[in-house]
């Protein structure tokens, strides 16, 4: 609902004060909302330059300012010396990180996160996180939809659990950690 893909039944979305439900995606993407999906697909045939290109089109008035946009992008997640390989051949970990380069390339607000470290080894979630932290000391909001709690205890100032759709729990990471409701559900019985 907050990228626009769906109206919401009732209540309304806002973004710095602004009404953005009722939006098209294209629309709420230029309000400021940036977003990854759960499963990548990047433009394969394209350079992994130009996939994050078309992100930053959204915001750059031509395609020189966003050749710098995307260039800076591309350092900032550590894809630039790959810059010029064809998304077809990243490895899943670098894929993850196109989809956070594309979005990051709309110069979004609010960065909406889907996912963005399942299949991820250890030493790759840390890169990732490192990243969004600095990120979000720069003034970025985001919001985090993980099951990796090795990222989502790092990132999160406020964790939301949801089980089967419903809330158990809301709080600071180390509330949640020892919450029984969330224990239970996620770890068994046995860990109480």
């Amino acid at each position: 609902m907050i990228a626009g893909v769906y109206k919401p039944d009732a209540g309304s979305v806002t973004l710095n004060g602004a009404r953005i439900d009722g939006r098209r995606p294209d629309e709420v993407c230029r309000a400021g909302v940036g977003r990854t999906f759960q499963i990548v697909k990047p433009f394969a045939g394209l350079s992994v330059l130009d996939n994050v290109v078309v992100g930053a089109l959204n915001a750059a008035s031509s395609v020189t300012e966003a050749r710098r946009i995307a260039d800076e992008v591309l350092e900032t997640l550590g894809l630039a010396p790959k810059r010029m390989q064809a998304a077809s051949t990243l490895t899943l970990p670098d894929r993850k990180r196109l989809e956070v380069a594309r979005a990051l390339a709309t110069q979004p607000t609010i960065l909406l996160l889907d996912e963005v470290m399942a299949g991820l080894r250890p030493t790759e979630v840390d890169q990732m996180v490192r990243v969004l932290l600095d990120l979000n000391k720069q003034g970025l909001t985001i919001l985090l939809i993980e099951h990796v709690m090795r990222a989502v205890m790092a990132l999160a100032g406020d964790i939301v659990v949801l089980h089967h759709g419903e809330l158990i729990s809301r709080g600071a990471p180390d509330q949640i950690a020892k919450d029984p409701k969330v224990l239970e559900c996620y770890l068994g019985e046995e860990a109480l």
